[in-house]
């Protein structure tokens, strides 16, 4: 018995927008996917605005080219003081 062959060449190629947005469709609009806060809603609202950086960030994670991925391990963080006399 021979091991079954697949069709994988659809692997070998870049993410779409329409294969991205997809999948954002498919997540919940008061859920967060990770640490970042950022909900399904954000990205359903945002999507025009933000649809060429997040299909690239896709890419380049696809492709393995992370000459531009170290900016998503920068943050800054400002601290804002809520009261005059904490």
């Amino acid at each position: 018995m021979g091991v079954p062959s697949l069709e994988l060449g659809h692997l070998e190629h870049l993410f779409t927008e329409e294969e991205v947005w997809a999948v954002i469709q498919m997540i919940p609009c008061d859920k967060a996917l990770g640490p970042d806060g950022f909900t399904g809603l954000f990205y359903k609202l945002a999507w025009e605005c933000i649809k060429t950086d997040i299909v690239h960030a896709f890419n380049a994670f696809w492709s393995r080219d992370s000459r531009s991925l170290y900016h998503l391990n920068n943050a800054l963080m400002i601290l804002l003081r809520k009261k005059d006399h904490p």
